[in-house]
């Protein structure tokens, strides 16, 4: 009996044994399929959400800048009037911080102090500002209220506060009324908004402040603005409640109140470049606060994986978007960061990766305890159950394995290039939404190659519409280049053969439409066909053809388009240029006997923008034997490697000088080749085109 029972249950122990190891493999297998799964559908996902509030945040900032150049403008224009209106405007002081919020009313999410009127300013003078010495800038600034008001409403009531404050210590703010703190603690001339718009006039990055009157954590975009003598007269502005920014910032229900939001950026100052994070904003830091004064602290983003938040940093330094698994205040995470919003600032969400594989888990754990349970309730019927175990776990698997296995078929035959790859899952749960999700790709997938196809062809049809050879010369050695940094681009060079009196004279033209790509093409390819006409009734005077020529295409651009041209006629016999230029950058010109360089001037205004208008002939001049003359694009000296650096006009001359001896289609690539060696690894973010005239 004894002998029986040994054999009899050594192999139930075994199989039992077995039966749950194969389990647990089972099981772990099955959630790693799912957590693979998942952990790529929620990063697409959640890449997808981080980059669309990125575009978002980066028109906002667009559109805050655009509106703020409309009011310095008018701004101006007020200071400027020598009439001055009627002085009508002179509301109470009102000092002191009223902390009680109010609504400005129902259809409005801006929380201003009680008292706001959207029909009024406001006025604070600085101590010591009397109001007789700036009445008269009071008079002229009590008609900005219209304009105030316009740009409000235009912006759909998405600014928080406009306002303008001059150097004579007024300040003037709309909505109107309101409440600042006392001028004897309270100077706007001595906020980081002014001093950055005052010593930095060329900066627009936009400065984060709390706000005096609300106490809100505001991003202030300004401006300087002057006197018609040129001036300076002061700071317009306007404020953006960073809650209303990051408040279109929503999430996923599962995911609210669990994942970090942040914007974070590689310095404190616009100048300096770091190689950490720094935190400028994080979402549940943009509520109120007690005081206007409480100072701005940036505490370092960091992580205890330096391995991984190097690798994170180098792609955020490259301006791309990604993702990266690594700790969070030690807690496993997934960060996913956007491309860059400004030169160095990024949005980054930061999710417990525990959420991410909660539900892969969970499904581990229950397929183990389950069967575990089971075991023990039914030994006397243990061979029974555990074929019904065995069973049941073969057919539990198959329904995550085969839905996954069609995955993976249709997956090799998308591979492949099938573009009419589907899974056909019916399961009702996460599966069946993945293969929806598949199912959707194989279109997109086609439509984008026919669209690469199309660009491919249009930039076949653009480089023909390029001269093809290079023009034969008694007197010069001349070579034409051109690289688009897309598909497509909108620079343009051209070689028109000419006769003047039996004489053999070339017009050499380049021009630069703005932006670049099928837009850009389309425009540079009308501009090519008209200016070809033009040239073919050429009467010796290039002022006459430049003002047609910009008639013509003024026609054929919309308000945001235009380009800029250099035509030059180089005589062969006389072995002499001159020229005329609309809003193109100065040809150089390198002297190789005298070892100086010299720049040709531009005659005339932008051309596409206006009818009517005039350019004038210069010239000509007489290039001796190794003058070297360069009409390139700006692609060439504002092509920024990845520390920002201009590759400049200096560094330009420089290999002109070096290279002055040899052909002019060794100096074009030279320089071709140069510019696109100081990028790396980036490419060249605009067209690359020039033309050399080397004097034989």
């Amino acid at each position: 009996m004894v002998l029986l029972l040994a054999v009899s249950l050594l192999p139930i122990l075994a199989i039992v044994f077995l039966t749950r190891i194969s389990i647990q493999r089972l099981s772990s297998r099955i959630s790693n399929d799912i957590q693979s799964e998942q952990l790529a559908d929620s990063i697409h996902g959640l890449g997808i959400h981080v980059h669309n509030y990125k575009e978002l945040v980066t028109m906002a900032g667009i559109s805050a800048r655009l509106t703020l150049e409309v009011q310095a403008e008018e701004v101006e224009k007020r200071l400027a009037e020598s009439d001055l209106p009627d002085f009508t405007f002179l509301p109470e002081m009102k000092y002191g911080l009223d902390t009680s919020p109010a609504k400005l009313s129902d259809n409005k999410c801006m929380i201003y102090p009680p008292g706001i009127s959207l029909q009024s300013q406001g006025v604070f003078l600085a101590e010591g500002t009397k109001i007789s010495n700036v009445k008269d800038d009071l008079a002229r600034l009590q008609t900005m209220t219209q304009a105030y008001h316009t740009l409000y409403h235009i912006n759909q009531g998405d600014t928080l506060w406009h306002y303008t404050t001059l150097e004579n210590g007024l300040h003037t703010n709309y909505p109107g009324g309101g409440t600042l703190p006392p001028p004897t603690e309270y100077d706007p001339r001595t906020r980081p908004w002014y001093l950055q718009a005052k010593n930095k006039p060329e900066s627009r990055i936009p400065t984060i402040n709390l706000d005096a009157a609300t106490k809100q954590l505001i991003l202030t975009f300004s401006m300087p603005v002057y006197r018609p003598d040129g001036q300076f007269a002061g700071v317009t502005a306007i404020d953006k409640a960073m809650k209303d920014i990051f408040g279109r910032f929503l999430l996923p229900a599962p995911l609210k109140g669990k994942v970090h939001t942040l914007l974070a950026g590689q310095g404190r100052t616009e100048e300096e470049i770091t190689d950490k994070l720094l935190i400028y904003l994080h979402k549940q830091d943009i509520g109120g606060h007690t005081s206007w004064k409480t100072k701005m602290d940036l505490p370092e983003l960091i992580s205890s994986d330096k391995n991984t938040y190097q690798a994170m940093l180098e792609n955020i330094k490259a301006g791309k978007a990604g993702s990266q698994i690594m700790p969070y205040n030690g807690q496993k995470s997934l960060w996913i960061y956007s491309e860059r919003v400004s030169r160095k600032a990024v949005l980054i969400m930061i999710v417990p990766f525990d959420i991410v594989s909660q539900f892969a888990e969970q499904t581990q754990k229950t397929i183990v305890d389950e069967n575990i349970r089971q075991l023990w309730r039914t030994g006397p019927l243990i061979f029974a159950i555990i074929g019904i175990a065995v069973i049941l776990s073969i057919l539990r698997a198959k329904k995550f394995t085969n839905p996954i296995s069609q995955l993976a078929i249709a997956a090799n035959h998308l591979a492949d290039g099938d573009f009419t790859a589907q899974a056909d899952i019916i399961t009702g749960d996460e599966l069946q939404q993945l293969a929806e999700v598949f199912n959707q790709v194989g279109p997109k997938l086609q439509e984008h190659e026919k669209t690469q196809r199309s660009l491919a062809l249009a930039r076949t049809i653009q480089q023909n519409l390029l001269p093809q050879q290079t023009p034969k010369l008694a007197h010069f050695d001349i070579v034409g280049c051109c690289r688009y940094c897309d598909e497509t681009g909108g620079d343009y060079f051209d070689f028109i053969p000419l006769r003047d009196n039996e004489k053999e004279k070339l017009g050499i033209v380049l021009g630069d439409v703005t932006g670049h790509g099928v837009g850009a093409a389309l425009l540079m390819a009308s501009a090519r066909a008209i200016l070809r006409n033009a040239s073919g009734r050429f009467n010796g005077n290039l002022s006459v053809l430049m003002a047609e020529f910009n008639n013509q295409l003024s026609e054929d651009t919309g308000d945001d388009k235009f380009m800029t041209l250099f035509y030059g006629i180089l005589d062969d016999e006389k072995q002499s240029l001159f020229w005329a230029s609309g809003g193109h950058d100065p040809a150089i010109w390198y002297h190789q006997k005298k070892d100086t360089f010299e720049e040709l001037p531009n005659t005339g205004a932008l051309m596409g923008c206006f009818k009517d208008m005039t350019y004038e002939q210069a010239g000509p001049i007489i290039l001796e034997t190794g003058d070297v003359l360069l009409i390139g694009t700006d692609g060439i000296w504002e092509a920024q490697n990845s520390e920002g650096e201009f590759y400049g006009k200096d560094r330009l001359r420089n290999l002109i000088k070096r290279h002055a001896k040899n052909s002019a289609n060794h100096i074009a690539s030279s320089i071709v080749s140069s510019v696109e060696l100081f990028t790396v690894p980036d490419r060249p973010t605009d067209d690359v085109t020039l033309i050399i005239v080397k004097a034989s």
